[in-house]
């Protein structure tokens, strides 16, 4: 019996080098990579293209829009945050549902305001992008 990699090369799976190599990079001029990069931008791209996207709520570009998130989100139903420039879906946060300044996730875990807050400040830092 073939060793896992050779079975997952022979079913035609590739590793993610030879995905970055061989598909992305051969294929996609690189002055085009910060259209892409960039959440913003790409939803913008697609928008003019046609294609559905979500609604865009809002942006959080500073610090100081992270004090106003509360009464922001005061009239915001279910909502996902995420970094403009994340790495692997890392920073998306997932919000099912709120109220009363608590707010859950799709598997019931509570975040109050100010944990909400901190994620955006993080996001904002950089932490979950990857430069």
């Amino acid at each position: 019996m073939l060793a896992i990699p050779a079975r997952l090369k022979a079913a035609g799976i590739i590793g993610m080098n030879r995905r970055n190599v061989e598909l992305i990079a051969q294929h996609n001029p690189r002055r085009l990579y910060p259209l892409v990069d960039n959440k913003l931008k790409t939803k913008v791209l697609a928008e003019e293209a046609g294609l559905a996207t979500p609604k865009l709520l809002g942006v959080v570009k500073t610090q100081g829009n992270v004090g106003e998130l509360g009464e922001f989100l005061a009239n915001c139903g279910s909502f996902v945050m995420k970094p403009a420039n994340g790495s692997g879906g890392k920073g998306i946060m997932v919000i099912s549902t709120h109220g009363n300044g608590s707010y859950y996730k799709p598997n019931g875990a509570l975040l109050n305001l100010d944990q909400l807050q901190r994620h955006a400040s993080n996001t904002l830092s950089g932490l979950f992008s990857l430069g």
